[in-house]
């Protein structure tokens, strides 16, 4: 089995309600144990290249909440955006591994 010896840091953040208020109080912050931190470079097409940097993270240790589109992750102590939906991986039903794929967040 493959193991790492990062922990990232997911942090939710808060709701909004229809009046655009933030709720009050810290985002709510969680831990993955067990994980390998590769860097990601892509480049894509739009109007133009765009370079995207960032972090492919392989965690092998089954969270205990699932990990959203929504979060931002910290990484050695710089928060990013998680992009897309984190890909989980089960054989027969066991849990492998969970592969998220951060870029710089915007904030």
């Amino acid at each position: 089995m493959a193991s790492g010896n990062e922990v990232v840091t997911v942090v939710r953040t808060t709701k909004v309600d229809k009046l655009s208020t933030p709720a009050a109080g810290p985002p709510d912050e969680f831990d993955l144990v067990n994980c390998q931190v590769l860097p990601r470079r892509a480049l894509e097409e739009g109007r133009g290249w765009v370079s995207i940097d960032g972090w492919e993270v392989w965690c092998f240790t089954d969270p205990a909440r699932e990990v959203l589109h929504t979060d931002q992750v910290r990484i050695r102590g710089v928060l990013y955006s998680v992009e897309g939906k984190p890909a989980r991986f089960d054989k027969r039903g066991k849990f492998k591994a969970l592969s998220i794929v951060a870029a710089k967040a915007s904030t």
